[in-house]
């Protein structure tokens, strides 16, 4: 009978290793690793400041830091590049706020044709724009009154880690960068056309 589910099946469902069959999907957006890194918006900017560090070449500031959370973040940036690349362009959103945000200063200083580092950690990323618009609008004038919302041109060939189960979410690579496509103020918000350029 069509809709009916046996008992067989029923215990096929029940016994499926759904975690292990999202992990092969794509393996970064429930990777162990990657969820640690994020436990906490302190391993967030702690990521960030590594990140800068490791430009500056300073390695033993880094060391005092988290010799840990950093080998994490290097073999994230490794399971990055081992991800499939995207069949089509795409498009997501992000929404960012607060006057002392690194992210918020540098694109408000961006003009079109710029190429831009908003964020030099892992970028959370999403395809609903109401779920990215409501974040920058998020706290308005408590967080400073500097809004920016983001519309990110992903290319096809690029590697992001996508994950449907949250938000439609997508996390990009560490120090993604980006080219400033147009910028405009919008109702209070500072809203950026920008596109992906992936790393080779």
């Amino acid at each position: 009978m069509i809709g009916k589910i046996t008992s067989d099946v029923a215990s096929k469902i029940k016994n499926t290793d759904w975690q292990k069959i999202r992990h092969s999907l794509n393996p970064i957006a429930t990777n162990s690793h990657l969820e640690g890194a994020f436990s906490s918006t302190g391993d967030s900017l702690l990521i960030r400041k590594i990140s800068k560090l490791e430009q500056e070449g300073n390695f033993d500031k880094i060391k005092s830091i988290s010799s840990k959370l950093y080998e994490r973040m290097l073999k994230m940036d490794e399971e990055f590049k081992k991800l499939p690349p995207v069949l089509f362009a795409r498009k997501y959103y992000r929404g960012i706020m607060g006057k002392n945000n690194e992210g918020v200063q540098i694109l408000q200083k961006a003009n079109t044709g710029d190429i831009v580092t908003p964020d030099s950690g892992y970028a959370f990323i999403t395809k609903s724009k109401d779920v990215a618009e409501g974040y920058a609008r998020y706290l308005d004038n408590s967080a400073g009154g500097e809004n920016v919302f983001m519309e990110i041109k992903i290319p096809r060939g690029a590697k992001i880690s996508r994950n449907p189960f949250h938000l439609r979410e997508a996390v990009m690579p560490r120090n993604a960068k980006f080219e400033v496509l147009d910028k405009q103020e919008q109702e209070g918000l500072t809203k950026v056309i920008l596109k992906y350029i992936p790393s080779k």
